[in-house]
Formats: structure tokens, C-alpha cells, sequence
């Protein structure tokens, strides 16, 4: 005793301090060349290490390793007694280490030291064909202080810079058993500290290692970080990533990797913040994807008991964009406020549960998500979710629900074979929700409407996929609701599609409509009240409905049947009651409708449709008129039949019939129509007495793309302002085909013809051609267009008393006028004349009136003149107008004279481009000469 204690004296005293160090450093600074450098080196009265002031340079003579203070203790008792390892005190304050290894020698600065104390001499230690030890290895550490570390690594063999700030770290391990590779952990606290590595080189390719890792068994009673900050950057894969921890605690019994069992008490974060970005290009793979294994639970046992995250932020970023506010941007993710808190996590017995209390954040677009709860499990065959909230910046979700299936793994690969139980007790949902993911939206003035307020109601399902039960759905909008009820079978797949809705109801009014459409642009007046009420049952190709339309202008019922199972069938009743034209229509010479329809029919087309139809009228006024007595009827059978509609009023009385022959390549309809007499002055179509009868035939052969038609008019009779004027006989003939073109005319008043070697839809593209060419604009159609088209068309005009008196009122005398209109594609030439020899309408008087029209490839001339005009005091001799077309403009020259003197002369020019028109006055050779009347 007397002995240690002397050599525990001669350690401390400053003379035995001189003898130790300047061995030790005599002896390092021997075997290494390194410079070395210790203040004090001794054993502490309660036998720890004490060393003091480290110094160690590297082969350049720079520090390699300084340590201020380093105190460490080993209980000696339990070490020579059981051969543990009892670490009864570490600290070490102020390390300061610079590990370097340079391009050019691809050497550590510390390789030098390393090679001094390497031996070639046999380890004698391992014997060849020697067993470990397998006696437990029990240490433990308590405590570990470690303080103010300064450590930096740089390679540039591997490219790899990284660095450790730390500032305090405090370790207890009361049971570390290496063996059995197990740590129980009392405490471990680490605060003030930063981290950063960077990456400038791609790893080498690493060969895969065959050994198995040893999983270890960890307990930890408490973890605590505090003000710890990691930098990463990893410039070859264009990553970059940075975690700020301002609080982190977390308590875990047991995490026994072994045993794969997990029991995590508590985990705490606040006020920190997570950023990553990640710019690493894409990678495509044009394998095809492998198929998934089949499901199995993951042989784990994990409890957690609560997890807790206050106030945190995440930044994400997949493209180097910037965050816009109202626009969310997956690649662009920024959660602010990040909060959660989830309790009784459990995974165990093939079964998981999870009861989220609440999860909310605040994203970089403004979208916010204010509380998000679910509380649920999932087992083999069902889930249940107990309550899901969620609630947004505008929106709220309320439900509860089911599911069951035979399996997970049918769930999987069939989720059709789920059965629902859902039930939305509650719900608000609204339209400004969708802005933030579809931005175009707000400029759409329907969707602008709908978000003047939410959608509200509630909704219950019941079934599967195969049927679906729907006991109840209420939706609610501002003052418009709607309720159903029912079924639907194959929701998915429309040829199985079947409902069935014994209830649907919609109530809304005037004022909601109004949000939508306007009364003067469809020019009517929308109902103060709307109710609908309607049943719906069926399939796509078989379904029966009703609806009973409820207004306080009238009511419209209606039942219809269809069918389209090898045989189009179609039962329809349309009912019309009370229904107020004049207000809907907002024309006061209209009055209450009341009719019925009835129409019946099949067929496997229209061409052999065999059908019924009958209507009759109730009430029908208009214009002051009781038409009352109109019937509509009609019947087919194989597509041949007969229409009728006749009317036998005080006013007016006709039949008209038609016969119907359908056919897919050359129908034919004729109609006769008898008018026996009309009264127009008590019909409210004239001011003055106007009467007429007469008959018109018409007949309809072929297809809208190959066909001849007629019209003739005959035996007609006008009585006018108590005069009689026949109408004279009326005939037009058409005859239209893929390759020409045809009209006739033969009346009293008109007569002439149109020919052409093309169809008119081919006419119409040419001749629009035609003048687009003169404004170098092309036609944007892919019709292709025949080559060679003709047209010519010649029409007369011809004085009548019918014409004079009573469709022109007020025309006093007519020449007989042409129309002439000549064109050659070919050519590309265009050639109309309009000429009328004499006009007085209304005792305005024109003489010589003539339009004339030339163009063709290069030019487009117009002319307008007369030899003289005479309205009231307006007396103009020889005038014209005439118009050339260059570059895209008109230049018109416009003179007129007094007998043969010149008075007015004026050029000018006018030009179109794009949707802007110009317009010029020429003041050379401008003439406005006043005249003596």
C-alpha cells in the first residue's frame, strides 16, 4: 500500500510529471518522427488517466490530433474478478483532428505513424486453428462526456469532405454485452453540434459482401438532441440535403432486431426542419415491371406508443423551380407548421392499427390542411376506419366505415370483390379547394359560380363493386338541393351498368339559375320555382324513367321506355300542363300550352322502324288565336308511313300529309299541303286584311348527298286590302349530286337556273377560295376540292301585281332585272353581272342600276353605277364606283356628275389584316364641288 502510494506521489509531483512525459515523448518522437507534445500525463487518487495538452503533427509537420483534456477510468475490481469492463468515467474535452489524404500521394497524413509501429514479427496472439471466445464480454460505460470536438476529414482519392462541430454529447451505458452485440442505454444527449459531408466523386463499384451483419438488441431509456445541424451534399448526384434539429426526444424499451420486435414509447420533434432537394436526372428503364410478390405480413412485432411533431418544416424539391402562391407544385413541396401527433401504432398477429389525433401543415401554394384524423386497423379480412376527419382551407370531411374482403391479396388483385360499409355523415365541399392544383379553373366563370358556396350534405354506401347500395344521398348548394336514393350493379363497367333509383328530387329557383345563364341571351323568363321528382331503372340498353317537372309556369311530366337489345324499342308520354309560353318566352302574344304526346315505336333502324305517334292540344293560343284543335299524328311500318298534321280553326284551316319511305341509300317523302284558308290580319301577322288559300306538293328522293327534290305551288289565292291577287303557279326543281348540281326555278315573279359540275359544299369551298386568294389567305380545311368546276347561274326578275302589292309594298314599278354569275376554276375566273333598267320604290327612282363583278388570278375589279337617281331632293346624274383589289387592299374610285360636269371625285383605299381594318382618303385629285339645285 505504501509502495502504490509512493508511486502515485511520484506520478502527480512535477518531477515524476517530467520523468513520464519526457519518456513518452522521447519515445513517440523515437518510434513515429511525428511531433509530439503533453503537458501532463498522470493517474488521478481515484486511479483515472489524465492526459493533458496532446499535440501530434502529421508528416508535414500540420496538426494531425490536438486534445486539451482526456480522463478515462476502468473499475479494476470486476475486471480481474468477472472480466468486465466497467468504464467508470470518460471525458475528453477539446479534440481537434484533421484527417487528410491527397490526390497526389494517395496516402493519410497518418500512414506514417501506422508504419512505424507495424511489425513483421508473427502475432503471437492468433495461433492457426484457435477458437474465439465465447465467454460474454460485459462492459459498460458510465459516463461518457464528450465536449467541443473539431474533426475534418478530406480525401480526394474518394472525393469526400466532411466535417464534425460537436459541442456536448453525454453517454450512459450501464449494459453493453459485444457478444451478444446488446446495448441498454440509459441516456444520450448530443447538443450544439454540425455535421457536413460533401461528395465531389463517384464512388468506385463496391462487390456486394456475402456476409451476414450481426442485428443488434438496443434499449434506450432516454435520447435527446438539441441544436444539432447535418449538411449534405452530394455533388455527383446533383443531391442536396439539410436536417436542423432544435428538440428531439425519443424513449424506446425495446428494439430488439433480433427478435424483430419493436416497442418505441414515446418520439418527440419540434421547431425543426428537414430541406432536401434532389436535381439527380431521371432514369428510364424499358424493362417492363416485374410482378409484385404476394403479399405477407412482415414478421414484425412493433409498438409505438405516441409520436409527436410541433411546429416543423419540410422542403422538398425535385426541380429547381420557385413556389407560386396558389399553385401546388409536387415537385416544389414546402410544409410549414408542420404538426402530428399519432398514439397506439401497433403491428402485430397480422394485424396493424394506427390512431392519427391530428396531422396538419401549411403549404408553399397557400393549400392548407387544417386537421387530418384517422383512426382505423387492418387484419386479413376487414378494416375498419372507427373516424376520418379531414378539414382543408375551405373544405370538411366526416366519415366512418367498413371493408371486407376474402383476403389482402384479393383486396390487391381485385378490390371489385370489397365489401363497403361507408357512411359521410358530413360533408362541405368547396370549389376554391381546386385552385390550387388546377390554377386555370378560377379563370372559368361556371366554376367561378359554383365557388360562391360549398357543397354540403351527407352520403351512405353499402355493398361492393358488383352493387352498390346507396340508402341516402343529400346534397345541398347554396338554395338549390338534391336527394336520391338506390342502387347501381358494374359500377365499372358500362355494359353490366344497372340502376336503380325509385327517388331522385331536385329543388331550385330562379335565382340559382340565373348564376349560370342569362334570360336575355336565351330570351326567356326562368321559373321563380323548380321541383323535379324522378325514378330511374335500368341498364344502358334497357332502361325505364319518369320525371315530373314542377314550375310556377306549369308542369311537364314524362314517362319513357327503351330498349336496344338486337331491336330498338322506345315507349314514350310526354305531357305538357298549364304551361305559361307568353312568360316563359317572354312574348306576350303567346298564351298557356296544354298537350299530350304519345309516341311508339321498333325497329334495327330508322329504316325499318315501325312506329306510332298521336298528339292532340289542349290549349294552344297564340297571337289571340285558339289553336286548340291541332293534331299531330302519324304511323310507319318497316319504315314506310304516313304524318299528318291538321287544323281546323276560325282562322286557319289546313291538312297537311306526307308519305315516308325510309331507306338507308334513296329515301323518298312527299308532302301535300292544303291550305283551305288563312286569316293573317286576325292571326296578328298583318295590320291590314290579308287572306290566302292555296296548294303546295313537294317531293324528297335519294340521300343528303345524292338526291332530286320538287316544290310546286299552285291554285293559290290572295285577297289584300279587300283586292284579289292569284299567286300564280311556283315551281322549283333541284337535282344535287356528288358531281353536279342543279336548280330550276318557273314563277311570275322568278325564273332562271343554277348549274354546276360539283357538289355545293365543293362550290362553296372554291368560291370562298376564290376571294380568300386576294388576302393571300389560305383555306385551313382538309377538304380536297375537284379540279375544273363550273358554275353559271342566270336569274330573271320580273314585275307582278303580287310582288308590287303586297310582299313589296311600295314598289311602284320594276324592269325586269337579271343576275348572271359565270365561274371557271380553272381559270380561276369569276365574272357576275346585276343589272335592273329601272326602280321606283317609293318614289325613290334609279335608272340603269348596274353591279358588275371581274376577277381572276391577278385581279379582282368592281363596279357599281346608274345614269341616275332621284330620292326626294338627292337628283344624282352618272355616277359610279369601282374598286380595285392589289396587295390585300381595296382602292376604290367613287364620281358622280351633274349632266356632264364632274362634282364629286373621291379615291380612297381599305385594307384587312389579321382582325384590324384600315381606312384612307387620297386627297389627290379629291373633288366635292357644291352644285345649284
Amino acid at each position: 500500500m505504501i509502495l502504490l502510494l509512493a508511486v502515485i506521489l511520484f506520478i502527480r509531483s512535477p518531477w515524476g510529471q517530467g520523468i513520464l512525459v519526457d519518456k513518452a515523448i522521447s519515445y513517440l518522437e523515437g518510434k513515429t518522427g511525428a511531433q509530439v507534445g503533453i503537458d501532463r500525463l498522470f493517474v488521478t487518487f481515484s486511479g483515472n488517466i489524465f492526459l493533458e495538452n496532446l499535440y501530434i503533427s502529421d508528416v508535414n509537420g500540420d496538426t494531425l490530433i490536438y486534445s486539451k483534456d482526456l480522463e478515462a477510468g476502468v473499475a479494476f475490481v470486476p475486471l480481474i474478478r468477472t472480466g468486465a469492463i466497467h468504464v467508470s468515467k470518460f471525458e475528453w474535452e477539446g479534440l481537434k483532428a484533421r484527417i487528410k489524404r491527397p490526390e497526389d500521394t494517395r496516402a493519410f497524413n497518418f500512414d506514417y505513424i501506422l508504419t512505424s509501429f507495424a511489425s513483421t514479427e508473427p502475432d503471437s496472439s492468433t495461433v492457426a486453428g484457435s477458437e474465439p471466445d465465447s465467454t460474454s464480454l460485459n462492459i459498460s460505460l458510465s459516463p461518457v462526456s464528450l465536449r467541443d470536438f473539431d474533426i475534418s476529414y478530406q480525401d480526394e482519392v474518394l472525393g469526400i469532405e466532411t466535417s464534425l462541430a460537436l459541442g456536448d454529447f453525454e453517454l450512459n451505458i450501464p449494459e453493453l454485452d459485444l457478444n451478444a452485440f446488446s446495448f441498454g442505454i440509459k441516456d444520450i444527449q448530443l447538443s450544439n453540434t454540425q455535421i457536413k459531408y460533401r461528395q465531389t466523386k463517384a464512388f468506385p463499384p463496391s462487390e456486394a459482401s456475402s456476409e451476414e451483419s450481426t442485428l443488434p438488441k438496443i434499449k434506450i431509456d432516454n435520447l435527446g438532441l438539441h441544436e444539432i445541424s447535418l449538411i449534405y451534399d452530394n455533388q455527383v448526384d446533383q443531391q442536396f440535403a439539410e436536417l436542423e434539429v432544435i428538440n428531439l426526444g425519443i424513449s424506446a424499451p425495446s428494439l430488439d432486431l433480433v427478435n424483430q420486435d419493436i416497442l418505441i414509447e414515446s418520439i418527440q420533434l419540434s421547431d425543426s426542419k428537414v430541406l432536401f432537394h434532389d436535381f439527380s436526372p431521371s432514369t428510364t428503364s424499358s424493362d417492363e415491371p416485374e410482378d409484385a410478390p404476394p403479399f405477407s405480413w412482415p414478421d414484425w412485432k412493433v409498438k409505438l406508443s405516441s409520436l409527436v411533431l410541433e411546429n416543423n418544416t419540410i422542403d422538398y424539391k425535385t426541380s429547381d423551380s420557385k413556389i407560386t402562391e396558389g399553385v401546388f407544385n409536387p415537385e416544389v413541396l414546402l410544409l410549414q407548421d408542420l404538426g402530428l401527433e399519432i398514439s397506439d401504432v401497433l403491428l402485430e398477429n397480422e394485424k396493424a392499427s394506427l390512431n392519427l389525433k391530428s396531422l396538419s401543415f401549411r403549404e408553399g401554394s397557400g393549400f392548407q390542411l387544417r386537421d387530418l384524423i384517422l383512426n382505423g386497423s387492418v387484419e386479413n379480412t376487414k378494416a375498419v376506419v372507427k373516424q376520418l376527419f379531414v378539414s382543408t382551407n375551405y373544405s370538411q370531411l366526416n366519415s366512418t366505415g367498413n371493408f371486407s374482403y376474402p383476403s389482402i391479396q384479393t383486396l390487391i388483385d381485385s378490390p371489385e370483390e370489397t365489401l363497403i360499409n361507408l357512411s359521410v355523415d358530413q360533408f362541405s365541399l368547396d370549389v376554391r379547394d381546386s385552385y390550387f392544383f388546377a390554377p386555370e379553373l378560377t379563370s372559368d366563370t361556371l366554376i367561378q359560380e359554383l365557388a360562391t358556396a360549398p357543397f354540403e350534405g351527407n352520403l351512405a354506401i353499402n355493398g361492393g363493386l358488383s352493387k352498390l347500395e346507396i340508402p341516402t344521398f343529400q346534397l345541398n348548394w347554396r338554395e338549390t338541393d338534391f336527394y336520391t336514393k338506390g342502387s347501381v350493379h358494374s359500377p365499372l363497367n358500362l355494359d353490366s351498368l344497372y340502376v336503380d333509383f325509385p327517388q331522385i328530387e331536385l329543388n331550385t329557383n330562379k335565382k340559382s339559375l340565373q348564376l349560370f345563364a342569362s334570360e336575355s341571351d336565351f330570351g326567356i323568363t326562368f321559373p321563380d320555382s323548380i321541383g323535379i321528382t324522378a325514378q330511374a331503372k335500368g341498364s344502358m340498353n334497357d332502361l325505364i324513367a319518369s320525371l315530373d317537372l314542377q314550375t310556377d309556369l306549369g308542369q311537364v311530366l314524362l314517362d319513357a321506355g327503351y330498349k336496344d337489345q338486337g331491336l330498338l324499342e322506345f315507349d314514350v308520354n310526354l305531357q305538357v300542363q298549364q304551361l305559361q309560353l307568353g312568360t316563359l318566352l317572354q312574348n306576350p302574344d303567346l298564351d298557356t300550352l296544354s298537350m299530350e304526346i304519345n309516341a311508339k315505336g321498333q325497329g334495327n333502324s330508322i329504316y325499318d322502324l315501325t312506329a306510332q305517334l298521336e298528339s292532340h292540344f289542349d290549349k294552344l293560343n297564340l297571337y289571340g288565336s285558339d289553336y286548340s284543335g291541332l293534331q299531330l299524328s302519324g304511323q310507319l311500318a318497316n319504315g314506310d308511313g304516313d304524318v299528318s298534321l291538321i287544323l281546323d280553326s276560325e282562322y286557319l284551316d289546313f291538312d297537311l300529309t306526307s308519305s315516308i319511305q325510309l331507306d338507308s341509300v334513296n329515301s323518298k317523302v312527299g308532302f301535300n299541303l292544303n291550305l283551305k284558308g288563312a286569316d293573317f290580319n286576325k292571326l296578328g301577322f298583318s295590320p291590314k286584311e290579308f287572306r290566302a288559300r292555296l296548294q303546295m306538293e313537294g317531293n324528297f328522293e335519294g340521300n343528303p348527298d345524292n338526291f332530286k327534290a320538287s316544290i310546286g305551288l299552285s291554285d293559290g289565292l290572295v285577297l289584300y286590302d279587300k283586292k284579289t291577287y292569284p299567286t300564280g303557279n311556283l315551281n322549283i326543281e333541284s337535282l344535287v349530286k356528288p358531281d353536279s348540281t342543279s336548280l330550276i326555278i318557273e314563277s311570275d315573279v322568278v325564273k332562271g337556273f343554277v348549274h354546276t359540275n360539283t357538289n355545293p359544299a365543293s362550290l362553296g369551298i372554291a368560291l370562298e377560295n376564290h376571294f380568300l386568294n386576294y388576302l393571300a389567305v389560305k383555306d385551313s380545311s382538309n377538304t380536297e376540292l375537284d379540279s375544273g368546276i363550273v358554275m353559271n347561274m342566270d336569274l330573271s326578275i320580273f314585275e307582278s301585281p303580287l310582288l308590287n302589292e303586297v310582299l313589296l309594298q311600295g314598289l311602284e314599278q320594276l324592269d325586269s332585272g337579271r343576275v348572271q354569275l359565270a365561274y371557271y376554276q380553272d381559270l380561276d375566273s369569276l365574272e357576275a353581272v346585276v343589272s335592273f333598267p329601272y326602280i321606283n320604290f317609293s318614289g325613290t327612282e334609279i335608272d340603269s342600276l348596274e353591279f358588275n363583278v371581274h376577277s381572276n388570278l391577278s385581279n379582282l375589279n368592281m363596279e357599281l353605277g346608274f345614269l341616275n337617281l332621284v330620292a326626294g331632293p338627292l337628283n344624282m346624274d352618272e355616277t359610279s364606283l369601282t374598286g380595285v383589289m392589289e396587295d390585300s387592299r381595296i382602292y376604290f374610285d367613287f364620281s358622280s356628275y351633274n349632266e356632264t360636269e364632274e362634282v364629286f371625285h373621291i379615291s380612297s383605299d381599305l385594307g384587312l389584316l389579321g382582325d384590324t381594318i384600315s381606312f384612307h382618303i387620297n386627297p389627290e385629285n379629291l373633288l366635292l364641288k357644291k352644285t345649284n339645285g
